[in-house]
């Protein structure tokens, strides 16, 4: 069980980490007006598939 949780917090780092990296490249600034919110939320599930797929 505790090794599970282990790798599953591993997982959220990369894929957080992963996220910020691409951000930080495409120029986005992270503080974003509250109209770009949803905008926001569609890059973290792209790069969420992204991840997936690169990692499998």
């Amino acid at each position: 069980m505790l090794i599970l949780k282990i790798n599953l917090i591993k997982d959220y780092y990369n894929f957080f980490y992963y996220t910020l990296l691409t951000l930080y490249f495409k120029n986005c600034k992270i503080n974003q007006d509250v109209d770009d919110f949803k905008n926001r939320n569609n890059i973290f599930k792209i790069n969420y598939f992204a991840y997936i797929k690169k990692e499998i």
